[in-house]
């Protein structure tokens, strides 16, 4: 099972791709 770590830095990853995208269009 992932550890909260690795769940808060996928989520942390998310957040930043979908920042990216809005900042791009």
């Amino acid at each position: 099972a992932p550890e909260p770590e690795e769940i808060a830095a996928l989520f942390h990853a998310i957040e930043r791709l979908a920042t990216h995208l809005a900042v791009a269009s």
